[in-house]
């Protein structure tokens, strides 16, 4: 092996006829070229924290956006959700008191000339009586989610068929918007404590080849174009 060769038998700058240890130039080394990929608004993480306003009413805040996508062409989307409870003030708890704190991943999806809303896309919860505590920095976490229910029955009232949930583990889209809405609601509860919660999302094609990025000729907001320019 080479002495400038790593395990998997690499040379650092190989394919610029280069054997130095090192390679020469930002040109040889792309991923250090200084550029901002498309993906970087793929992933993102957000602490949030939450005062109740009012007993038996939820509290709602709403601190935008997540996560970015702009694809530039339709694809299948994979991702995964977290949530964490980080922190969260005792309450004097009355007669049958009950708190309820929620994350709902709102997804807007666009592809061609439509975009659509998915309130709730997903959501965790913690949902507690009394003095009971909820578990601190347990993360909570999901790749996949549940459609509401596509059909309902009337009876006295229209009432939704469980029957009609489906499970995903992808969706389409070329653009997507991800925001997060944190819901606290307390009932019966003497004191008004607040809540710290850590959210997440990461994001990612089926099909991740773009041929801009692998042109080496360009500058790099050419190559790394933020509306995905060329890689159709």
């Amino acid at each position: 092996m080479n002495r400038y060769e790593d395990q998997d038998g690499q040379v650092d700058g190989d394919g610029y006829g280069n054997l130095q240890p090192y390679a020469t130039s930002m040109q040889a080394q792309p991923w250090l070229r200084g550029g901002i990929p498309p993906w970087h608004m793929w992933g993102n993480s957000q602490t949030l924290t939450i005062d109740a306003v009012a007993s038996d009413e939820p509290t709602t805040f709403v601190p935008g956006q997540l996560a970015k996508v702009s694809y530039k062409r339709p694809e299948s989307w994979h991702w995964v959700f977290a949530a964490r409870l980080v922190s969260f003030t005792q309450p004097i708890p009355g007669v049958g008191a009950t708190a309820r704190i929620t994350v709902h991943f709102d997804l807007i999806i666009g592809s061609g000339r439509a975009q659509q809303t998915l309130p709730s896309f997903d959501r965790f919860d913690w949902v507690w009586e009394g003095l009971q505590v909820p578990p601190m920095n347990h993360v909570m976490w999901s790749s996949v989610a549940r459609t509401p229910p596509l059909g309902y029955r009337f009876n006295v009232v229209w009432e939704p068929d469980p029957a009609t949930i489906r499970t995903i583990e992808t969706f389409t889209a070329q653009d997507i918007q991800l925001t997060t809405r944190l819901e606290y609601f307390l009932s019966g509860f003497a004191s008004r404590p607040s809540a710290t919660v850590e959210v997440a999302a990461f994001l990612a094609p089926k099909t991740h080849v773009r041929p801009d990025w692998m042109r080496l000729d360009v500058p790099p907001e050419s190559q790394f174009g933020g509306a995905e320019i060329e890689g159709r």
